[in-house]
């Protein structure tokens, strides 16, 4: 699990120790969990991070700098950066990891050195059943704050300064996760206001409408965010109960079944009336003649491959925005996708 946050929790006057810690901060990078590790041998492991290994179950051998240890429940290894180590896991090994650096980096091999933590260092079984039980609650709160995504999300932040960068979150189904995630956003944008690391406050933040639920919702959904962006190709196979890759039932995949093409009507009916964009990402875009469909049922925006912009620009210079409407309740009439295609095909032709 990826997670970058720095902390540092001694006082500049408390003791001399503590004013020399004081001008450092703990990065602390990845914590993970490897849980039921049965015989495994791993050879010639390196880091560049300081690695914690603190076994809660089962047992691990490992081979440092002419050194052998054996790690059974309980146990803490601290390990250097740059150490090279090989090491055998037996019976259902169960294993915390966290790496971390301390900052700034200049300076923290005078500090391993000063204290005496340039090599591999071995804590036999010094983790009581509480201190267990309290490092599995802790990595399943980091766990359950997503803290890989903050890395992601200072990264976009910091490059919106540059261009019209905008964030989407994908596979939304209820106003409480778009809340969620924008909350997270705004604790990424805090971040960075803390440590003076200029950004875009302002990006746009919008969703991926590919749920049924989310298109059902979309009145309510639209008031949250800047933007919609309509994923056809997984609201059609939710929608259809189709895999599209699946030969024997692909067939049932029909981009212009009255309730998909009613699904994006609603979507961008409850976009247009809360004055934000829409658009399809879908296969759908790109497809040929749909343009003109989409556009009637009033998306506003459309992606698509490079090689079919052409085709889709050609189509909607032949018709006026009142033909596409008129095309799109046409085909929202109609009882079944069967009917939808017959009239799609003979407009084509016209």
């Amino acid at each position: 699990m990826k997670l970058t946050e720095r902390f540092n929790p001694f006082r500049a006057d408390a003791d001399p120790l503590s004013a020399y810690l004081a001008d450092f901060r703990i990065e602390v990078d990845y914590f993970t969990h490897w849980p039921q590790q049965d015989f495994k041998t791993l050879q010639n492991l390196v880091s560049t991070r300081i690695k914690l290994v603190l076994q809660t179950q089962g047992r691990a051998d490992l081979t440092a700098q002419n050194e052998h240890f054996l790690l059974a429940p309980g146990s803490v290894m601290f390990i250097p950066p740059y150490s090279v180590y090989s090491a055998s896991t037996f019976d259902h090994v169960d294993s915390y990891e966290i790496f971390f650096n301390l900052h700034p980096y200049a300076r923290e091999h005078g500090f391993l050195q000063q204290f005496g933590f340039t090599r591999i260092l071995h804590f036999p079984q010094i983790l009581t059943p509480a201190d267990t039980a309290a490092l599995m609650s802790c990595y399943e709160d980091v766990r359950a704050c997503r803290p890989g995504c903050y890395a992601q999300l200072r990264a976009l932040l910091r490059a919106a300064q540059y261009g019209d960068l905008r964030i989407m979150f994908p596979m939304i189904s209820s106003v409480d996760e778009v809340r969620g995630a924008k909350q997270v956003l705004e604790q990424a944008k805090d971040m960075l206001t803390a440590e003076g690391v200029p950004f875009n406050p302002n990006v746009k933040v919008g969703i991926m409408v590919e749920i049924p639920v989310a298109a059902v919702c979309a009145d309510v959904l639209a008031k949250e965010v800047d933007f919609f962006s309509i994923g056809t190709n997984d609201l059609i196979q939710y929608s259809c109960a189709v895999d599209r890759i699946n030969e024997k039932i692909s067939y049932l995949y029909r981009p212009l079944h009255p309730g998909v093409l009613r699904l994006i009507a609603m979507t961008a009916k409850a976009a247009n009336e809360n004055g934000i964009e829409v658009g399809v990402c879908g296969e759908m875009a790109g497809t040929a003649g749909m343009a003109p469909v989409l556009c009637g049922l009033g998306v506003t925006n459309l992606s698509m491959s490079a090689s079919a912009m052409l085709a889709a620009k050609a189509d909607l210079a032949k018709h006026s925005c009142g033909e596409c409407k008129e095309l799109a309740d046409k085909l929202l009439a109609c009882a079944s996708a069967s009917d939808a295609e017959r009239i799609f095909a003979d407009w084509r032709e016209s």
